[in-house]
């Protein structure tokens, strides 16, 4: 399967593209570091790298993203992190089967209202989650949550300056007024990514309480949204559905291995390196420069900051990436069959065990009986 690449830049509006998609990236990640222990170096690094291979293999600014509903789940239910390399294998598994059976082009038949009721659902409970840190620390909470709610509304447009960083920077700095760590500066030094073997029971568990709420969005979004809007974007150099599936599944079956995250790509992701001069894929080659040179040599010092980073403004960038994933059940409100199994999938998501499969199969069922005119509101 020849993939045609074409020539990367590495100028100044590739420079400004490659901060296109750091706004719910840069949260998710860190979130996750935070909240489920990860190594730092091992993310880092192996999201870097999976951006560096994506710019030179396309030659298009496709972006690498985390995989927005594990890392929801990760956050608000913290289970075990050994389950999100199992899920990630299995995410892996799955879409090299489609990428090599020609399969994704069949599989699009998931229901959009089901798609963004799971997105609503995830959206909501990382708003919750998000809610409870901005509560913590008391006045200092407060205060640093108010501040950063305004400068994320100052710079919400900003084609230049990704809130997200303002606010991490603001974080950095509200670290070390509160006390810098004794061993923070001798922790500069050289790490490398951590191996990692998934366990059966890593896999199993993982693809129950992770991977099932994953696929279909990735398919949606990651793989036939990004793919169709490589042919508006990019009409001379539009990538396929097997493609993406392919580099999806390939980064997927590698990262469980080296303790990285699962990731995949994404239309949005793809549309803000675009709209801030992202033309090729030098935007994410030097984007995925800057991860891997963090992770190589900073990682240590990172982790040590974020050990201290105010919960306050992590629980504003968490609300903020809450809403753009829970705002996506617009796109359903023209209808009102497809809004309701929206709602109805997101609120099973959000207050029922096992909310998950509950909602993707009810939604299923619901949408094929409203489509057959079986029931009607």
């Amino acid at each position: 399967m020849k993939i045609k690449r074409q020539a990367l830049r590495f100028d100044r509006n590739e420079f400004a593209g490659s901060l296109g998609d750091l706004g719910l990236a840069v949260p998710l990640i860190t979130a996750m570091v935070i909240t489920n222990n990860l190594d730092a170096a091992s993310v880092l690094i192996m999201f870097g790298v999976f951006h560096i291979i994506t710019g030179f293999l396309f030659g298009l600014p496709i972006p690498v993203q985390p995989l927005k509903a594990m890392a929801a789940i990760m956050i608000t239910l913290k289970p075990a992190k050994e389950l999100l390399f199992g899920a990630g294998l299995v995410v892996g598994i799955f879409f090299t089967i489609l990428a090599v059976t020609n399969l994704t082009d069949k599989l699009d038949k998931i229901p959009r209202s089901v798609t963004r009721g799971i997105q609503f659902g995830l959206g909501v409970s990382l708003i919750m989650t998000a809610l409870g840190y901005m509560q913590k620390d008391a006045y200092l909470g407060w205060i640093l949550s108010f501040i950063g709610v305004l400068i994320t509304f100052a710079f919400y447009n900003s084609r230049r300056v990704p809130p997200a960083l303002i606010l991490i920077a603001l974080g950095v700095l509200v670290s070390f007024a509160l006390g810098v760590p004794k061993n923070l500066f001798i922790t500069v030094g050289f790490s490398v990514p951590k191996f990692f073997a998934p366990s059966f029971n890593d896999i199993l568990q993982g693809a129950l309480i992770l991977a099932l709420p994953q696929i279909p969005l990735s398919l949606g979004n990651s793989i036939i949204a990004t793919s169709s809007l490589t042919k508006n974007l990019f009409p001379s150099k539009p990538v396929s559905t097997r493609k993406l599936s392919l580099t999806v599944g390939l980064m997927n079956l590698i990262s469980p291995f080296f303790s990285g995250i699962p990731v995949c790509h994404g239309a949005g992701g793809l549309a803000g390196h675009f709209r801030f001069g992202g033309r090729t894929g030098g935007a994410v080659v030097i984007i995925g420069t800057f991860f891997v040179v963090i992770g190589l040599f900073f990682s240590q010092a990172f982790q040590e900051i974020l050990g201290i980073f105010p919960l306050a403004l992590l629980g504003v960038l968490l609300l903020f990436a809450g809403l753009e994933l829970a705002l996506l059940v617009r796109e359903t409100s023209t209808k009102k069959e497809e809004f309701f199994i929206s709602l109805l999938v997101g609120s099973a998501i959000i207050g029922l065990p096992y909310g998950y499969l509950i909602g993707i199969v009810g939604g299923c069922i619901l949408s094929y009986l409203f489509n057959k005119g079986k029931i009607q509101i």
